[in-house]
């Protein structure tokens, strides 16, 4: 292992004050746009549910959209 000694002798670069507020700064605008994805990824993962909900119930017909993306010419998963 590290002995005491042997860490009193090395020598560490810290990055000045402003440097450090900058990253700062770079640091939390990421963390806030991550923060937004995961709640818009939320609620499109709700929103692919409530669709799901309401096909496989039937209270919205497959049939018609089917006919849709024939005509389109994609195919919808």
């Amino acid at each position: 292992g590290i002995q005491r000694a042997q860490l009193e002798t090395l020598e560490f670069l810290v990055p000045s004050v402003e440097e450090q507020q900058v990253m700062h700064s770079r640091l939390q605008t990421m963390d806030s746009r991550l923060s937004r994805e995961g709640a818009n990824l939320k609620k499109l993962r709700d929103q692919k549910g409530g669709l799901m909900d309401d096909l496989l119930s039937g209270y919205v017909r497959v049939t018609s959209l089917l006919g849709t993306a024939k005509t389109e010419g994609t195919t919808r998963v």
